[in-house]
């Protein structure tokens, strides 16, 4: 019975993860119900393994024993690994690219996890209920709320950039970035270089290299993607131009009027920028898949919680929603405790 119920918890979230994929994966959704496939059959293959540990001969039994052990350990030091590796790249990005604002984005995550995995469960130990204590935990659910939001967007990102069935590709949108003066920069040169490697596999797909001109670059960033690629020995005639979108949106809005079938569409940008490039794709109707270009993992990390600030402002209407109708359920249930405890401190009496 338990594992027929299994089993098809298991068929549930498989299901619903092949719906989403077919259909359209370019949301959270996609990492959400990967997620849940995984744990569901991690679980059901856990049942298995325990209802036939008799079966199993005693070495066998050890060494799965032992990998469960590994596991469990890793997953225990997990969080102080991820707080080291915070630490170190909140450090190194500062060092190598300045200090700015949107190069902390690292450093302040680190001391928010420190917060929480440290000074929390400290002051939260002396500070007695009431105000404080009710504002510790309203706090604490919206910090523990947004860890496990960035992590299934990091997944959704990661697995929006994995394709097995593509035959045809028409058109390949390369997004642009600054410039060095009138040079692409090592980040638009390796998202250029993926460009390319996919035009090579798909020649019949023409390249459409987006950027406008920074009021600090000489040329527009178009130019100098189409001026790399030709230095690369890409021909000129599988190349256009669009010369005049500042943004990601008006980068695919330009690109897209372009376009004269729009079949199949792939856009090339840095890998941890590829999910919110779709999302708004997806908000203007334009149907296409993404490629990442790797980049530095120093800069990659602290430019990934940059993506996913900017993830949040795109639904910023929906999220502050959100906020308000939790703010009211705690209040609430805050009220109904209160209410509670004065009622039976007066039948006490």
């Amino acid at each position: 019975m338990v594992f027929g119920i299994l089993l098809i918890i298991v068929a549930i979230c498989f299901i619903r993860l092949g719906y989403i994929i077919k259909k359209d994966k370019r949301s959270l959704a996609l990492g959400v119900w990967t997620f849940n496939s995984v744990v569901a059959l991690g679980i059901f293959v856990l049942a298995l393994f325990v209802a036939n540990t008799h079966l199993l001969p005693e070495w066998l039994m050890t060494l799965i024993m032992g990998g469960i052990l590994f596991v469990l350990f890793l997953l225990l030091i997990l969080p102080f690994f991820i707080l080291l590796l915070f630490l170190i790249n909140g450090i190194l990005i500062l060092w190598k690219e300045g200090i700015k604002l949107r190069n902390v984005l690292t450093l302040l995550m680190t001391f928010l996890i420190l917060f929480y995995l440290v000074f929390w469960p400290s002051v939260g130990s002396i500070i007695p209920d009431g105000p404080a204590g009710y504002l510790y935990l309203y706090v604490g659910f919206i910090f523990g709320f947004t860890i496990v939001w960035i992590s299934v967007y990091g997944l959704s990102n990661y697995l929006n950039q994995i394709h097995f069935f593509v035959k045809h590709i028409d058109y390949i949108v390369v997004l642009g970035c600054a410039l060095n003066k009138d040079q692409v920069t090592p980040l638009l040169a390796s998202r250029v270089d993926k460009a390319l490697k996919l035009a090579r596999k798909h020649p019949e797909a023409t390249v459409i290299f987006s950027g406008g001109k920074g009021s600090d670059e000489l040329i527009s960033e178009a130019m100098a993607m189409a001026n790399y690629a030709s230095s690369q020995g890409f021909e000129v005639g599988r190349m256009l131009l669009e010369e005049h979108s500042s943004n990601t949106k008006e980068n695919i809005e330009n690109s897209y009027t372009m376009m004269k079938e729009t079949k199949q569409v792939a856009l090339v940008t840095s890998n941890y920028h590829v999910l919110r490039a779709l999302m708004i794709a997806k908000t203007l109707g334009v149907s296409c898949i993404g490629y990442g270009a790797k980049t530095k993992l120093y800069f990659a990390l602290n430019a990934f919680l940059r993506e996913f600030v900017g993830y949040l402002y795109l639904y910023k209407k929906q999220l502050l929603r959100l906020l308000a109708y939790y703010t009211f359920g705690y209040l609430v249930l805050i009220a109904i405790k209160e209410l509670l405890e004065l009622y039976f401190l007066k039948m006490t009496r």
